[in-house]
């Protein structure tokens, strides 16, 4: 069985280059979204807008989705629910007890948050229609 493992790319063999790649990807765009996401459609307080930076984040470096459609699809997701909310039991303590990553997943490819891995390769996937949205007053 590991007999061809020398003919595996060497990301392959060792996944966590891998997932650190990934990782700094995602950084590199969530520095890049975290401009434009300064003006939420809703209202939101700082803690708020770092999570939804880091789901578009991971979205787009992670899962390959271009950065205006992950921002689009987190925004769309997000409407209405109440992004100010930082008590114990509040909207902000039920997103975080996700990853932005399983956050990233579900909305984009409508998966369950324990169905998104470390790791996980995906190529196979297929993301969920786009929202018709667009940013109220827009």
């Amino acid at each position: 069985m590991l007999a061809n493992a020398a003919e595996l790319p060497q990301a392959a063999r060792r996944p966590e280059h891998f997932v650190d790649a990934q990782q700094r990807l995602a950084r590199t765009v969530y520095d890049l979204v975290a401009e434009p996401l300064r003006e939420f459609p809703v209202p939101v307080i700082e803690e708020a807008a770092d999570l939804v930076r880091h789901i578009v984040a991971a979205m787009a470096g992670r899962f390959g989705a271009p950065e205006d459609e992950a921002l689009v699809r987190v925004l769309a997701f997000f409407e209405g629910w109440d992004l100010t909310d930082d008590s114990e039991v509040g909207t902000l303590a039920f997103i975080g007890h996700q990853s932005p990553d399983e956050w990233a997943g579900s909305i984009y490819f409508g998966l369950d948050f324990h169905e998104v891995r470390p790791g996980m390769d995906p190529s196979a996937l297929t993301p969920g229609p786009m929202p018709d949205w667009s940013p109220p007053g827009r």
